[in-house]
């Protein structure tokens, strides 16, 4: 370290060491920074390529800014040029409480473009000053840009998966460097998303891997904050730290906002897209009932259609044959042997008083009767014209129903004179008397009148 006399803008010590100083630079580099080894009280100048560094105004985390301890400055730089003010100086503690261990003062001075600091003598190794950014925020802010067409691929996604273990790999991975920015985690063209459930100790290549405490956004949701979980080390310690960071949703894919972390080891963790058996196997049972679902109800929906179709049909045909007539007779080509033989030789059956007192006479035309002539006693004669069968051609049954028709006429007008003869005193018997005496109206009506049935 070369010592500069005179003004401190004009004549200070350049720090050593500046690139291991920063507070994204942890503890487990080798060697530790120690200042009280070799430090020499006086203004020191921090730059690193060419660029001035300021000491951090906000504490770090334990074993950062290559040490264990690391010092920082609890208040503000001057902003007049040429000023001097007086700070304290902070130690910070291994614990997450202790941010201020021990406290003494740090001269400040405002240069042309720089900062000179006076700072004194270190107690106690391992402590060093800290120069460089200041821990990162946890809450990310979302650059203008579409992070859709923007966004980065994530670096060593092959080592980023729930299931590869830091045993499995010689080094961790550490996000400590890792620029704040949008990232998509595309490998072997297929996306990656961060795990939504809890990952074991030593998951994702790293000693603290970071998975996401939240559902990831659909595509109408836009950018959308999300809460990412630090796993601890101790069992049961799922979440140690919450960190934010902002999810795209870019329809096919997601991307992610990822600020660095702010201690080693530690890196964010990334899967393939999978799809658990259970819940195939609930999707699949779901569809197969679906489908059995459908298929019953288009089975019943057609039987109600064939039944519905099928009772109209025969509500139709009942109206049709109620409204439609009959269709027209068909007589039987046989024509019965009986109507057949009075077709033939028509014959007139009387008996003695009947040919005396009156016949049936017959017309020339062989299958038809003109007229019926009946005689009484008196010698009168009542002719009866039967109406002729019409002269159109008539079907075989039709004219048998005709000739019975006419032989019914011709026997009931025979029995009627008979019945007339047997009343006669002169003719027999009386009928009456006969019927009194309780003599069988039948063999009496035999005996006195020679009676004959027509049928």
């Amino acid at each position: 370290m070369k010592v500069a006399e005179g003004n401190p803008c004009n004549s200070h010590n350049i720090i050593n060491n500046v690139g291991n100083r920063g507070t994204r630079c942890t503890a487990l580099s080798s060697p530790l920074i120690c200042d009280r080894n070799g430090f020499e009280p006086g203004w020191y100048v921090a730059s690193y390529e060419g660029k001035f560094i300021q000491m951090t105004e906000n504490f770090p985390n334990p074993f950062t800014c290559g040490t264990e301890s690391p010092i920082w400055i609890n208040g503000t730089h001057p902003t007049i040029e040429n000023s001097t003010i007086i700070v304290t100086g902070c130690v910070r503690g291994f614990l997450n409480s202790d941010t201020c261990i021990q406290t003494f003062p740090i001269q400040i001075k405002k240069c042309s473009g720089f900062y000179a600091y006076n700072l004194p003598y270190v107690d106690l190794c391992f402590r060093g000053y800290c120069f460089g950014p200041t821990p990162p925020s946890t809450t990310a802010t979302i650059p203008p840009s579409d992070p859709c067409l923007h966004a980065m691929a994530l670096p060593n996604l092959d080592r980023r998966g729930s299931l590869c273990s830091l045993t499995e790999h010689a080094t961790s991975l550490c996000d400590r460097t890792l620029k704040p920015g949008w990232y998509k985690a595309l490998d072997d063209n297929m996306f990656h998303d961060m795990p939504a459930e809890c990952v074991s100790i030593g998951a994702c290549s790293t000693e603290e891997p970071i998975w996401l405490n939240g559902s990831l956004p659909q595509f109408a949701d836009g950018a959308v904050l999300r809460k990412a979980c630090v796993r601890g080390v101790i069992p049961g310690d799922c979440c140690k730290k919450m960190i934010d960071v902002y999810i795209r949703n870019c329809f096919t894919y997601n991307v992610y906002y990822l600020p660095y972390t702010d201690v080693c080891h530690r890196a964010y963790c990334f899967d393939k897209p999978t799809i658990k058996v259970e819940k195939s196997s609930k999707s699949l049972v779901f569809i197969l009932l679906g489908c059995f679902a459908g298929v019953l109800l288009v089975t019943i929906a057609v039987a109600i259609i064939v039944i519905k179709t099928k009772r109209l049909k025969i509500g139709h045909s009942r109206v049709d044959l109620q409204n439609t007539p009959p269709p027209p007779y068909s007589p039987p080509t046989h024509v019965p042997q009986r109507v057949q033989a009075e077709f033939e030789t028509p014959q007139v059956e009387v008996d003695t008083v009947e040919q005396q007192e009156g016949a049936i006479h017959y017309s020339e035309n062989n299958y038809r009767p003109n007229a019926v002539i009946v005689a009484d006693n008196d010698g009168v004669e009542d002719d009866q014209v039967i109406p002729s069968p019409p002269k159109k051609k008539m079907s075989e049954l039709a004219r048998e129903a005709y000739l019975q028709y006419v032989d019914s006429i011709e026997r009931s007008k025979n029995l009627k004179e008979k019945l007339d003869r047997c009343m006669d005193s002169n003719s027999g018997p009386d009928y009456r008397t006969m019927m009194k005496e309780n003599i069988s109206a039948k063999e009496n009506h035999n005996k006195a009148c020679n009676f004959r049935r027509p049928f």
